[in-house]
């Protein structure tokens, strides 16, 4: 795919959100903004103070059963032990979509300039990322709850998807999966009633995908607009299946 310039977008090359910003200077800026807002989970984190009782592993409100009959039978402890349980299972989730994130970042600058602040940023999100794998890693074995890997159908869907999707097609479903997750962790780190691990980790999280957020978008947006039509086409088939299944 060719590095598009602020003078290509200044010729005509817009979408319908307007003309493209430059590549270089979108990078350059998440660059400068990491180098000011990244943390050490590991540092920043006290992974050894006790959990608070009565406080939740996630806002009661987007636990599954929240409301229903049955959760209305429920005691307030069994309630905290199943938001503790889900908490795990977002994040055992949240490990293999990063696992397939990275795997699709390295893939789309494989064959860019290396000295571009473009392919630098790259890695420096998915520097981000391996350090948000570790942290959810070790925050389920903080809570003592199991690991719940995705089913074998979608772990085979996952990994036939990151080999054939295409460059469009990644950045979709980044946004897809960032963009639930990161509006659920906006609930939960300013919650007072959730546990101040919990709290911490979905802060650090929100703060750092908002850089990766934000570069997803703008390459998506170039993307899309330079793609040959069956590129196009082949990513809105592919983006809504991967819809359905991360729903």
């Amino acid at each position: 795919m060719t590095t598009l310039t602020e003078a290509d977008a200044l010729d005509g090359l817009r979408d319908a959100l307007g003309l493209l910003k430059d590549r270089e200077q979108v990078a350059e800026r998440l660059l400068a903004s990491s180098a000011k807002h990244s943390f050490d989970p590991d540092k920043e984190l006290d992974w050894d103070a006790p959990f608070e009782e009565g406080k939740w592993f996630w806002p009661p409100e987007l636990v599954s059963l929240y409301d229903t009959p049955m959760w209305r039978r429920m005691s307030e402890e069994q309630r905290i032990l199943l938001s503790q349980h889900e908490a795990a299972a977002l994040a055992s989730l949240g490990i293999w979509f990063e696992l397939i994130l990275m795997q699709l970042l390295v893939r789309h600058i494989y064959d860019k300039a290396a000295t571009s602040a473009h392919v630098r940023y790259a890695l420096t999100e998915i520097e981000d990322e391996c350090r948000h794998s570790k942290m959810f890693a070790r925050v389920i074995s903080r809570g003592g709850t199991p690991w719940y890997p995705v089913g074998r159908a979608h772990q085979n869907l996952g990994r036939l998807f990151k080999t054939i999707s295409t460059t469009p097609g990644s950045f979709t479903a980044t946004l897809l999966g960032e963009e639930v997750l990161d509006w659920m962790q906006r609930l939960t780190f300013p919650d007072e009633r959730v546990q101040p691990l919990i709290r911490g980790v979905t802060r650090i999280h929100v703060v750092e995908e908002a850089r990766h957020v934000r570069y997803a978008r703008e390459e998506l947006r170039r993307q899309m607009v330079t793609a040959p039509k069956w590129s196009q086409e082949f990513t809105r088939v592919t983006s809504g299946e991967f819809a359905r299944v991360f729903s």
